[in-house]
């Protein structure tokens, strides 16, 4: 394979074949296990039996459509193609994700990327949908796993994911940020579900340690950051990119800025319970959005499930609220920016409140963790959402592009929205790591640190809300996102994380040594 971006648009495009070969190869097989499981018209089966009836002009296609992906996975939507005038049956539908042992953009073949991650991605959601779904209500919450394949393209590993097609929805959750309006029935959905997966004891504690050691190298690029920051001129007169974010950086001196980032991948190295690693907005899928002459907000189910699990492993208990939260604090800033803070923060906040309210409530009633231990999961989650709205929305500027008006913006004010992020992403990552004046902030009750999270949003609104009074309002507008019909990937962020632990080596070690 080429790692040029036009070279990879076609390898997703010539995959498309060995893709479906690979599926249909495994067919007598899948049959097989489906009528030994008592399913004698299971998926597989339909398809089979689809693939094979027929005259040669009438038989059903199976059809592989691209849908994300480009830098260490494709993906795509399998679908049985049969004639409409023959066949009045549903369409089966299945997801497949091939995924690659080195990131695509990297020329450098000796640089893995353990396709354990794919297996164990498989194994965890087969782990999940066995014991968590066989509660009804959730269900939906997870697609089912059918096959884990090797595969080879020339000299590149790579293995191939189908799982069932999410019906859950078929768009992004982070669609409703961006339209300002969250259908309330999704929140504690996922707070309860991720309490159900923090509960789950089978999965080995040494699972995905590769992708835990990856994420730690990935400090590099934050601290190289943080050491311009520490180093710019800072000059009260000067309205230039940054000037904020440093002053608030130098305020605090270069020791405790760094150690926020040491202490991070401390956290990072704790197993306190089994962890998504990746549930942001962008890998929730919802039900979609029903058509605007049905004057409806939402569909009628409420559906949501988690996808891409390939990243899971033991790590801090506030890791993956945190990152629930990063995409709905950055979409309440883009709003404020907007001019339309108050329309929508009201919706917003509650998101975060009661998917935070449902998790706790199903751990305390089930007696995973006490209330003192909830407090301390609290507090870790702000330092979660903290340190991935540094590293991906204000550093890299991932997912940025999709916020609500951000095309609109001219590159400057775009930079000012990119420096609000990075400023509640710094008090946040403070507040969760650092005790002052002999403070223990584990102690402080839950409402207390809900008040301290809303204040600091409350700020960084108010301060872009002004910014938004002297310029034209935004019409607020449906994401386009969804009138696009695309999905987006976190393809291009995975390999910026492990692009940063090239040079982890030549930075962080200069600065840490070898702790």
């Amino acid at each position: 394979m080429s790692f040029n971006d036009e070279q990879v648009a076609k390898d997703k495009q010539r995959l498309k074949a060995k893709v479906a070969s690979s599926i249909i190869d495994s067919l007598p097989g899948l049959c097989q296990t489906e009528q030994e499981n008592g399913e004698p018209n299971g998926i597989f089966t339909q398809i089979s039996n689809a693939l094979n009836d027929g005259s040669h002009n009438n038989k059903a296609k199976l059809v592989v459509e691209i849908l994300t992906g480009g830098y260490t996975n494709f993906s795509y939507r399998i679908r049985l193609e049969r004639d409409p005038e023959t066949s009045s049956e549903n369409e089966i539908k299945l997801f497949a994700k091939l995924c690659f042992e080195r990131a695509l953009w990297n020329p450098d073949k000796s640089k893995i990327y353990l396709l354990d991650r794919t297996a164990n991605e498989y194994s965890t959601m087969k782990s999940i949908s066995d014991n968590i779904v066989t509660d009804n209500s959730a269900s939906h919450m997870i697609a089912k796993p059918h096959l884990c394949l090797d595969l080879l393209d020339g000299d590149l590993k790579m293995k191939l994911l189908v799982t069932s097609w999410c019906e859950a929805g078929d768009e992004q959750w982070a669609n409703q940020l961006i339209d300002g309006i969250v259908d309330e029935r999704i929140p504690p959905q996922l707070g309860r579900f991720l309490a159900q997966v923090h509960s789950m004891t089978e999965f080995p504690k040494d699972m995905n340690e590769d992708v835990r050691e990856t994420l730690i190298g990935s400090t590099a690029s934050d601290l190289a950051k943080v050491e311009e920051l520490l180093a710019m001129n800072i000059d009260d007169n000067n309205n230039t990119r940054d000037q904020r974010i440093g002053k608030l950086l130098q305020s605090w001196g270069g020791e405790v800025c760094r150690s926020l980032w040491l202490l991070n991948q401390e956290d990072l190295r704790r197993k306190e319970c089994f962890c998504h690693q990746d549930i942001h907005a962008f890998n929730i899928l919802a039900e979609s959005k029903p058509p605007v002459s049905t004057l409806q907000q939402f569909g009628p189910e409420g559906t949501v499930a988690v996808v891409d699990w390939e990243m899971a492993f033991w790590g801090p208990r506030g890791k993956d609220i945190g990152m629930l939260w990063s995409v709905p604090i950055i979409s309440l800033l883009a709003h404020a920016f907007n001019g339309h803070a108050y329309s929508v923060d009201d919706g917003i906040l509650s998101a975060m409140d009661n998917a935070w309210d449902s998790y706790s409530k199903e751990m305390l009633e089930n007696k995973v963790v006490d209330e003192a231990c909830l407090q301390r999961a609290y507090r870790n989650s702000m330092a979660w959402c903290g340190w991935f709205m540094f590293f991906a929305h204000y550093n890299i500027g991932a997912m940025v592009e999709h916020l609500p008006g951000y095309d609109e913006l001219s590159p400057k004010d775009q930079y000012t929205l990119r420096e609000a992020i990075g400023m509640v992403a710094v008090k946040f990552l403070h507040f969760g790591y650092v005790n002052e004046d002999g403070q223990d902030k584990d102690l402080l009750p839950i409402e207390e640190l809900k008040k301290i999270r809303n204040d600091i949003l409350s700020r960084e609104v108010e301060y872009l809300d002004e910014i938004a009074a002297t310029r034209r309002k935004q019409t607020m507008r449906m994401s386009m996102l969804r009138t696009t019909g695309r999905r987006v990937s976190d393809a291009p962020l995975n390999a910026s994380i492990v692009k940063d632990v090239n040079f982890r080596n030549s930075l962080l070690f200069q600065v840490f040594g070898d702790n």
